[in-house]
């Protein structure tokens, strides 16, 4: 009796057998099996049942085809069930349903529409390729994987993800909603698209907007944070509109709730803790498109709060402060702690004496002044009052406060003169 292959179940005659009739045994029992097991197609009809395959030692079979088409109308999802013997299969799966190839295993999930490269590895049905390794010479290229099955790394079109890496380890995923990891798995961004790398993002989709993100991802309206502990940012383009957003940190998970802290509007405007050009009523500033800059306090805020400071390597020269309810001080740094040599200053007659005050017409409007000053010669009495540029061709200018103490000296001469006349 002869004896058969275990994986194709070839003829196996033993010595002297079939005499006489070898031809026919060859044809019929080895190479047209051969013949069908590398490019012979079983055509499957699926009905509401698993099928299995029919199996035949030394004849025609359906499990020896190399090729399994699934066709009829099962209404469901059902199982194909083939020998437990190292064998490989290109299965197209045309029912309308999922059908899962096995053996007693768990097996593949083939998705309706889909043509697939499995193998039995012996116990049961595998995926028999899931990676393409491009090779130039001696040195390898990096690896693609193909894949959208946690378990099995097998690529589908309902779960389709491709992943790429390099030396064994994954360097860019395309996930199946359409989001791209460099380096790092896409977080689970839903109405967005992105782009994310490990602990940052750029994003678009549900609102329109574009958004440059920092530890923080989307699910439509709510955003998420994506580490514990760190504080996320964003940035966003919307509507012609900029804005920057920043939050404390919390908890990987956790929704975030962002405070829009500044933006550039579509109009040019510039705020800092307010979102409207025309909402003052909040602390911030702006710069409007019609010219002006504004800064603004809250009724809570108390007198002395500073609207600017100006400073010089680490210490206060100057600020803009608050003065009740109704006006502001100009305040220049006059701290009795930054001073020495401190004497009464001498008197100011021969110096008012020697300013020339002018009146003028400006170039640039032909406007009128009746009373004012010409720095060029100002500054040979005042310098102190006159600002005079390095460089000859820009303009000089005058800060018309400097003159004031030289003038409070002056009243005060004028006084004690007055004083003692009046006592004659």
């Amino acid at each position: 009796m002869p004896s058969y292959t275990t994986s194709l179940r070839l003829v196996q005659p033993s010595t002297g057998e079939f005499p006489g009739t070898w031809g026919t045994e060859v044809n019929t029992g080895l190479t047209a099996l051969v013949d069908a097991s590398i490019a012979g197609t079983s055509s499957i009809t699926m009905t509401a049942a698993n099928f299995t395959l029919t199996t035949a030692n030394g004849a025609s079979d359906q499990s020896r085809a190399m090729f399994l088409v699934l066709g009829g109308t099962p209404g469901a999802s059902y199982a194909v069930i083939v020998p437990s013997v190292s064998k490989l299969y290109f299965v197209t799966n045309n029912t309308g349903f999922a059908q899962t190839v096995r053996t007693s295993g768990t097996g593949i999930s083939v998705p309706n529409g889909a043509s697939m490269t499995l193998r039995c590895d012996g116990t049961n049905v595998v995926v028999a390729e899931n990676y393409f390794l491009f090779t130039s010479g001696s040195a390898a290229l990096p690896s693609v994987a193909i894949s959208g099955d946690a378990d099995t790394g097998m690529w589908s079109p309902a779960a389709n993800t491709l992943a790429w890496s390099n030396n064994g380890a994954e360097t860019m995923r395309l996930d199946s909603s359409g989001n791209l990891g460099l380096g790092v798995t896409p977080s689970a961004w839903v109405g967005d698209k992105s782009y994310q790398v490990n602990w940052g993002s750029i994003s678009s989709g549900y609102d329109y907007g574009v958004n440059l993100n920092s530890v923080a991802y989307r699910s439509n309206t709510t955003w998420y944070y994506q580490v514990t502990g760190q504080a996320p940012a964003r940035y966003e383009q919307l509507g012609g509109n900029h804005r920057w957003f920043s939050a404390p940190s919390g908890t990987a998970g956790g929704a975030i709730s962002f405070t829009n802290t500044m933006t550039l509007d579509s109009s040019g405007n510039l705020l800092r803790g307010q979102t409207s050009s025309g909402n003052l009523n909040s602390r911030g500033f702006y710069s409007d498109a019609a010219g002006y800059f504004g800064q603004n306090h809250l009724n809570t805020d108390a007198s002395g709060s500073f609207y600017a400071y100006f400073g010089f390597n680490g210490g206060t020269i100057g600020s803009i402060t608050q003065s009740g309810t109704t006006a502001v001080l100009y305040n220049t740094t006059s701290d009795q702690r930054l001073k020495t040599n401190i004497v009464d200053a001498p008197d100011a007659a021969a110096l008012i004496d020697s300013i020339k005050v002018r009146s003028f017409d400006w170039i640039s409007d032909e406007t009128h002044q009746r009373y004012g000053f010409i720095a060029q010669e100002l500054v040979a009495v005042a310098p102190e009052a006159v600002h005079a540029p390095a460089d000859p061709d820009e303009m000089m200018a005058v800060d018309y406060s400097k003159l004031v103490p030289m003038l409070i000296k002056e009243i005060q001469s004028l006084r004690a003169r007055v004083a003692a006349l009046e006592q004659v």
